[in-house]
């Protein structure tokens, strides 16, 4: 009877142990033999709440000047925005450099003008959720922690890779 129990107990666990999903992980990807390398995992970026990611990527693909506004306020979320604006900067540009496209990137604030402008939010900065959301031509990028913000700094490059997870 023990032995029974035992082979039943084991046989539930190999079966349950195969109907728990795998854990997806991946940090690079490749776009026209380039890759692109992330710190976070992309599956989870790609989940990340977004209200208007078609327009975003238009406004993308038609404008040349980007600006970066931030609150500057925070010594912590300015260096969170140093490492996410280096992320975006460089993967955007060389993703359209490679298209022939020449992008210019600027610090600004959100008064100034711009064909397009990324406002960032960090958690002591007024971010009040992990998301990227259009308003206009405006982008904000917004996390509640370092981890969401750059999750979220993720999927603003992927949403202008045209990448879906």
């Amino acid at each position: 009877m023990k032995s029974v129990l035992t082979a039943s107990l084991v046989f539930i666990l190999v079966l349950s142990s195969l109907c728990v999903e795998e854990q997806k992980n991946i940090t690079s990807i490749e776009i026209d033999n380039q890759i692109y390398q992330f710190n976070t995992n992309l599956y989870e970026s790609d989940k990340i709440k977004c209200n208007d990611e078609y327009n975003i990527k238009s406004l993308f693909d038609s404008s040349h000047k980007f600006c970066i506004a931030f609150d500057n306020s925070s010594q912590t979320d300015n260096s969170y925005f140093t490492v996410v604006s280096y992320n975006l900067v460089f993967k955007i540009t060389r993703y359209y450099t490679l298209s022939n496209r020449t992008v210019n990137f600027s610090v600004c604030s959100p008064e100034e003008q711009r064909d397009l402008t990324i406002w960032l939010k960090g958690p002591n900065t007024g971010a009040d959720e992990t998301s990227v959301m259009l308003t206009d031509s405006t982008i904000t990028v917004q996390g509640t922690d370092f981890n969401n913000l750059e999750m979220a700094g993720d999927k603003l490059i992927l949403i202008i890779f045209g990448v879906k997870l």
